[in-house]
């Protein structure tokens, strides 16, 4: 169990990182994090036409996950069950790619080494399902903990 206490928090952990890359590569940009690119995606889902109405959700909900990234990463570092809730509601968008995989750090060095290639990719899928199956074993087992001190 404290394994998997400790993996827990390194996905804690992957969260903040994600949301301090964030923030630093708008800073750097000279941009507000999160709200400017979500300005910025609605001006341009303008030009979409019929499916600017989809884009534009699209958009809002992915804005909407990365501020949720916030408080799943502090809840999982907590070991927190509403951390890992949080993880897999998101988790969709993160296969999807709408917003950043758990694992964002190896997204441009895996895309690099293969731009013509699934792989990257079907890399970046399969460690996201291997992260949603972790927690589910996680939860179910907080969930025996639970059942067995009654």
């Amino acid at each position: 169990m404290m394994q998997k206490n400790w993996i827990i928090k390194i996905f804690g952990l992957l969260d903040i990182l994600l949301i301090l890359w964030i923030f630093y590569k708008s800073y750097s940009a000279k941009k507000i994090p999160i709200y400017s690119d979500l300005q910025e995606s609605l001006v341009s889902a303008k030009d979409f036409g019929f499916a600017e109405i989809i884009f534009s959700a699209a958009m809002v909900l992915s804005s909407i996950m990365l501020v949720s990234i916030i408080f799943s990463g502090f809840f999982m570092l907590k070991l927190k069950r509403i951390g890992i809730y949080l993880s897999l509601i998101q988790s969709p968008f993160r296969i999807l790619l709408l917003i950043q995989p758990t694992f964002f750090f190896l997204s441009t060095p895996l895309i690099k080494l293969g731009l013509n290639h699934p792989s990257p990719f079907l890399l970046i899928v399969l460690l996201e399902l291997g992260k949603i199956a972790f927690q589910i074993s996680w939860l179910k087992n907080q969930d025996c903990k639970i059942q067995t001190y009654k």
